[in-house]
């Protein structure tokens, strides 16, 4: 079955009628004459709305909104009720026969001598739906659940319909059977806010319908369908033509103030929906969702980091730097930058041990050398990464919220193999082609002798002597404390 679309003309979801197996004029034959027998032959379509602007017909008055359509392999179950009685779990006149569409024909797969109108002339009562089961299906109670990841899977995966017409007596005409969606269909469609905080750089890369009971039973006798089923997460499907979001659920209560969507746009941030008021999910019915990013740039000093997420983890723009190293359960710890200077600054315009050698915080070295060199003239690395703070920083050995410098343990964690393989992906993310280059190093604050400085070679995270005049195979990549 093809999915449901948009129309182009407007947002709003219209229908497709899909044609009958014959043509009408096919169907036109007269009744045989006497009590000669009477091929039963259908006519398959999809429950229609109102006209919309994208010219759909009206077939059926329905409340339905759904675009969808049978195609090549779809196969219906038949349930046939002989005279008045009603529709039974088993022992009908035909149960559970499938119905399968070529892409242009129907063929029912009727039970010898069922496949024309009965002899005695007692009527009979059709119920269809949709998808078919071949085995263990009680019509009047039928298990259905939905895709719980309908990303990949697609709507059609989702589909429930029925269709039923009662009390046909003898005809030539074809039975009219039109389907009708029985599940609802959320739509999201998400704008930009008005603030550079709230613009995306695209669509978000997942967006989740949260808490929403998955499973429904139908009875085909009656077309009711319960909801049922322990609430699960349900992985909202994107139209690209349309940049909607779109779920398949049974119909079921939202309530007021409750997570109902969550937007992560993966490595930047994830933004939450909380609806003002309560609301149904009906079936048959779209659900439209219009919103508009807001987003809360307040940090909670209490959140948890890990290694690889970007801080801080609110909003879109202002992102600083990736973590590579946590504490305090997460609440602190240590980011690289996002910009890193390459193989233009030297370590040192001097060949002079300075004795500032601490191996495990950069924060020390960089006091030390601003109190040896207030403006760090005589060391250009240090000077590039002090002016990425405001004028006048110090640098004591717990400062926050300082760039410095990293001592040599501090780069090396940075470069360690299982750092690498978490903050590569999310660094090229955020602008940085190649964070691990080959044959490259990064400058530390940890000095080492009056001619060489302890560097880290990115690509292994191997601390090495390299001489503090070398520009052309050192980068300076600075961290901070938070």
């Amino acid at each position: 079955m093809k999915p449901m679309t948009t129309c182009k003309t407007a947002c709003t979801l219209c229908a497709l009628l899909l044609a009958a197996a014959c043509g009408k004029e096919e169907f036109a034959v007269p009744p045989p004459a006497g009590g000669a027998p009477q091929e039963i032959r259908f006519e398959i379509a999809i429950a229609t709305a109102a006209a919309t602007p994208c010219g759909a017909s009206t077939r059926v008055a329905t409340n339905t909104d759904f675009t969808s359509s049978f195609t090549a392999g779809d196969r219906v179950g038949l349930f046939i009720v002989k005279g008045d009685g009603a529709l039974q779990s088993a022992g009908n006149w035909v149960d559970n026969a499938p119905m399968t569409f070529d892409g242009t024909t129907w063929t029912c797969d009727l039970p010898a001598g069922k496949d024309v109108y009965p002899k005695d002339g007692k009527p009979l009562s059709f119920y269809a739906y949709y998808p078919y089961r071949p085995e263990g299906v009680d019509p009047l109670a039928m298990p259905f659940t939905v895709q719980t990841d309908q990303s990949t899977t697609g709507l059609s995966a989702s589909y429930l319909l029925t269709a039923s017409t009662p009390n046909v007596d003898k005809t030539a005409d074809p039975v009219s059977l039109t389907f009708r969606h029985k599940l609802a269909l959320v739509r999201v469609k998400l704008a930009d806010g008005p603030a550079d905080k709230d613009k995306a750089p695209r669509p978000a890369d997942v967006v989740t319908l949260k808490g929403r009971q998955p499973s429904a039973t139908l009875n085909l006798a009656t077309g009711d369908v319960a909801t049922s089923g322990a609430a699960t997460d349900i992985r909202m499907h994107y139209n690209s033509a349309e940049k909607c979001w779109y779920a398949l659920v049974p119909q079921q209560n939202v309530p007021q103030g409750s997570v109902l969507l969550t937007f992560e746009w993966t490595y930047l941030t994830t933004l939450s929906h909380r609806p003002s008021r309560s609301f149904n999910l009906i079936r048959s019915e779209v659900k439209p969702l219009d919103l508009t990013i807001d987003v809360n740039l307040t940090v909670d000093p209490n959140h948890v980091y890990k290694v690889g997420d970007i801080y801080p983890y609110v909003g879109f723009s202002g992102k600083k730097g990736v973590v590579f190293e946590v504490s305090n359960g997460g609440k602190s710890g240590k980011i690289v930058g996002l910009r890193r200077m390459e193989g233009v600054l030297v370590w040192s315009t001097e060949l002079v041990f300075t004795n500032i050698s601490d191996d495990d915080n950069g924060r020390v070295n960089m006091e030390g050398f601003r109190k040896r060199d207030g403006k760090f003239e005589k060391y250009p690395a240090m000077k590039w990464v002090d002016g990425l703070n405001r004028q006048g920083t110090t640098y004591g050995a717990q400062s926050t919220g300082v760039w410095y410098l990293p001592a040599l343990n501090e780069m090396r964690a940075v470069c360690s193999e299982q750092n690498r393989e978490i903050l590569t992906p999310v660094l090229k993310e955020l602008g940085i082609e190649n964070p691990f280059p080959e044959y490259k190093f990064a400058w530390t604050s940890t000095d080492w002798t009056n001619i060489n400085v302890a560097t880290v070679h990115l690509e292994n995270g191997l601390g090495m002597a390299l001489s503090k005049d070398d520009a052309v195979t050192n980068c300076t990549w600075p961290v901070m404390a938070f």
